[in-house]
């Protein structure tokens, strides 16, 4: 009984111990330093810079300065991040397994942010020129400046947050999803700023369907803004998957959705992509359209491809395009110098087929095997 005893007061002691060293260190910003810089041990409480796991706090310093992380800061993988200080991340590798929260500004403009949900409190904010976020989640507004380049991997979530693209004319904002992820959570990627904005899906640029990327627009976001922009693949086979809604709902800006490098990509549509004021333009995709493809107001056009499926409503197309088995709820107006193919039927809703050819550039419908042409209206 006496051995039994002692060993379980053993085992009490180890795992105490465990539980004790498994806790996370809070380590605090003295500025004992440099007074500035990450990379400096001096500026830490037990002059040694925030170890593997560790709860990071930097309250509020005399003469507010701004916390430099740069490339010589290497990579810092912590548990949290809490700072009443300005940071500026320029290079290296901060990697946050829960929280960064702060109460000032906190700028990108190199390196990499990963991991963990960035959000702010009181005045602060979030702003990108440049760098790389590495499956983050914002719980903030973040927005991107002009001729901002920002990278994404491994996904992005908004947590009730903006990704604001604020370009200019000259200097458009960009954003690159690098890789197959999703863009998810519930939020807005809003184009803004005075001039256009680019929002890429990249894959590998050997152009190949093995090195292709997927970017999935999750259902609880909306794509749109006071700007125009476009949403594209950067080579060939990059596609979407859109779940949410991608909105032209500005009069006099445009959205363009558009295939990189021909045809080859795909759009998978079960979301709503709709004009309600502005001006949308598709061009490139072979499209699946299990969702809704809209017209309230404003212009909607489809510019080489194809689209399979669904219905569309009142719209132009242009270049060489194929409908597979689509119904046709408004007009569509095939344009001068302009070939549609008609493949498995095509069924007019009250609807006009338009064939507005010109002399030297005829219109021209081709319904490439048996098939109907139904429903009610006119050619």
């Amino acid at each position: 009984m006496k051995t039994k005893a002692t060993f379980c007061v053993i085992l009490g002691a180890l795992m105490l111990l465990l539980s004790i060293s498994t806790q996370a260190a809070t380590v605090t910003w003295t500025g004992s330093g440099d007074g500035t810089n990450w990379s400096n041990a001096a500026n830490w409480s037990g002059n040694a810079v925030p170890p593997v796991g560790s709860d990071v706090v930097i309250g509020v310093v005399s003469g507010n300065p701004t916390i430099q992380f740069t490339s010589a800061s290497g990579t810092a993988q912590i548990n949290s991040l809490t700072t009443s200080q300005p940071l500026a991340i320029s290079g290296g590798v901060l990697q946050i397994a829960t929280t960064l929260q702060t109460s000032k500004n906190l700028s990108l403009s190199g390196g990499t942010l990963k991991g963990g949900t960035i959000s702010t409190t009181g005045t602060g904010t979030l702003t990108a020129s440049s760098g790389t976020l590495d499956g983050v989640t914002l719980g903030k507004d973040l927005t991107l400046q002009s001729s901002a380049t920002l990278n994404v991997k491994n996904g992005l979530t908004l947590s009730n947050a903006k990704l604001i693209m604020a370009g200019a004319y000259g200097g458009p904002a960009t954003v690159n999803f690098q890789g197959t992820q999703t863009l998810g959570g519930t939020g807005e990627v809003v184009f803004a700023g005075g001039g256009y904005n680019y929002f890429y899906v990249q894959g590998g640029a050997t152009q190949t369907q093995a090195t292709a990327a997927t970017l999935t627009i999750g259902a609880n976001l909306t794509v749109h803004g006071s700007q125009s922009g476009s949403i594209q693949g950067q080579y060939a086979y990059d596609s979407i998957i859109n779940q949410g809604t991608i909105n032209a709902d500005t009069a006099t800006m445009s959205i363009g959705i558009y295939a990189g490098g021909g045809s080859n990509g795909t759009l998978q549509n079960s979301g709503v992509i709709e004009a309600t004021a502005g001006t949308l333009s598709l061009g490139g995709w072979n499209l699946t359209n299990t969702g809704s493809i809209t017209r309230t107001a404003g212009t909607l056009s489809f510019t080489g491809g194809t689209i399979t499926g669904g219905t569309l409503p009142t719209m132009n197309i242009a270049g060489t395009t194929t409908l597979d088995g689509v119904t046709l709820a408004g007009d569509l107006t095939v344009q001068g110098s302009t070939t549609l193919n008609v493949k498995n039927g095509l069924t007019l809703s009250n609807a006009k087929l338009i064939m507005a050819g010109a002399y030297g550039g005829p219109a021209t419908v081709n319904f490439q095997g048996t098939q109907t042409l139904g429903g009610t209206g006119e050619v």
